[in-house]
């Protein structure tokens, strides 16, 4: 018969004079528990909390995060927390988390990408953190040198001249092209456009002012002034052809909206999908479509690009096209709504680099020094 194993007890009186018993079968590993135990207390960490991850991260949300966040941020901040740190250590208590649960945390994440990555990183050291503050843990578990490791989103390239003509044609006579010609033309986000109304164009001076937002949380939508941003509050001027396509668009309209539905109402996240589908419906892959119907069942609907298009690449083309025109970043950074000169200058130093590059070429192809060379 197999001899028991012995199992060493020692037993500390907590703060609230209750008698916490540490077991082990290893003396030397029993002390090393002990004066850990100890260490904590005098630290004046509760060595009794029974708090889980999970209810540590509703109270780290709702006190830390949710009061200073907007509904957008409310709904990535969440999505983080519900969707990628929950399902795989929302049941452990805080204490009993180790670096290597932060690091299956992480792993389960290796195929996403490094913006989603660094949420769920930040979001991670947030929790632990309050968890120390609040002396429920000694010390974080995420490891300081834990950094996002994913693909890098890939670089936005603005669409051509040429493509931006051939999407403002494809799209013609539809309920698309007020939408596409008013990011194209002015930079808008989404959810800037889509909050438009009349009142807030200018036709005789040629601006439009962004005093509102429709955001898409759920299918119905709601308008809110509370923006992205104080920065996000701005008038932007309509470059002439898109000033006219709007007197056009105003000549005939019977809804208060410049973007709505059939009924005049407000659109809804099912109603712009709709309205894009026209875009998307008219795109392909395969250049030797192009012009061609996209079914037979619509013959008169056909491929008119063959690039694919969203709203943000939209805008990302304006504000090329911006510096293109030699507006200055300061300028370009208002007339985009950014907060912060960084995204701006990023956008800045992207098209410079390629203009350099453009020059470069362009030197040496029809430079006479170094076409004489070799011959």
């Amino acid at each position: 018969m197999a001899k028991e194993k012995k199992v060493y007890t020692k037993t500390i009186t907590l703060p609230n004079g209750k008698r916490k018993y540490i077991r082990s079968a290893d003396p030397k590993e029993l002390d090393r528990k002990y004066n850990e135990l100890k260490a904590e207390i005098g630290a004046g960490v509760d060595v009794s909390s029974d708090v889980t991850v999970q209810q540590l991260a509703q109270t780290w949300y709702n006190v830390y995060k949710k009061p200073h966040l907007k509904e957008g941020g409310q709904r990535a901040v969440k999505n983080t927390v519900n969707n990628h740190i929950l399902p795989i250590i929302g049941a452990l208590k805080v204490r009993d988390v180790k670096p290597v649960h932060i690091r299956q945390v992480m792993a389960a994440e290796s195929d996403l990408s490094k913006s989603q990555q660094r949420k769920t990183i930040q979001a991670l050291r947030g929790i632990f953190r309050a968890g120390v503050e609040n002396g429920i843990i000694v010390k974080s578990p995420v490891p300081e040198e834990m950094k996002a490791s994913g693909k890098d989103t890939e670089e936005k390239v603005p669409l051509t001249t040429l493509q931006s003509q051939r999407l403002l044609q494809t799209v013609k006579d539809t309920r698309a092209f007020l939408c596409v010609a008013i990011i194209l033309g002015t930079g808008l986000r989404r959810e800037e456009v889509c909050g438009l109304m009349w009142s807030d164009i200018d036709l005789a001076e040629g601006s439009i002012s962004v005093n509102r937002v429709r955001t898409f949380y759920d299918n119905a939508g709601s308008f809110s002034d509370d923006l992205k941003s104080k920065a996000a509050r701005r008038t932007v001027p309509t470059p002439n052809w898109l000033t006219e396509a709007l007197r056009a668009a105003h000549a005939n309209a019977k809804s208060l909206y410049v973007l709505h539905t059939k009924t005049g109402a407000p659109l809804t996240k099912d109603s712009f999908r709709s309205m894009w589908e026209i875009i998307t419906s008219r795109t392909t892959d395969d250049p030797k479509l192009l012009g061609k119907p996209i079914d037979e069942r619509h013959p008169k609907i056909k491929y008119g690009i063959d690039f694919h298009v969203y709203p943000h690449l939209l805008r990302h083309t304006c504000i090329t096209r911006w510096f293109e025109a030699g507006l200055d970043v300061k300028t370009v950074q208002y007339l985009a709504g950014h907060e912060t000169p960084e995204i701006t200058l990023k956008i800045y130093t992207h098209y410079l680099q390629e203009e350099r590059e453009a020059v470069t070429m362009k030197r040496i192809k029809e430079s006479d020094v170094l076409a004489a060379v070799g011959q």
